[in-house]
């Protein structure tokens, strides 16, 4: 396996392979963005960001990670 399920907690999925963390939100809540925020270095506008319902799909680069917030259609299975 490439990654492995590092911890899941209330619907968000934190996955972890050579030093990189990718944490997989779907349908963020406010509680959920104020748990990344103390665990993580994102900005409280990146934040907001996530709980936005107009929100584009957007890549930010920092010095030491990047954001991205990407929208998926559903997957939806007879």
């Amino acid at each position: 396996m490439l990654f492995r399920v590092v911890e899941k907690f209330d619907g968000l999925e934190f996955l972890r392979h050579d030093g990189v963390v990718w944490v997989n939100v779907n349908k963020p809540s406010q509680r959920e963005m104020d748990m990344l925020g103390r665990h993580f270095p994102f900005s409280m506008l990146n934040l907001e960001d996530c709980i936005s319902k107009v929100q584009l799909p957007k890549i930010d680069v920092y010095p030491n990670h990047i954001f991205a917030i990407l929208h998926f259609p559903p997957n939806r299975q007879p």
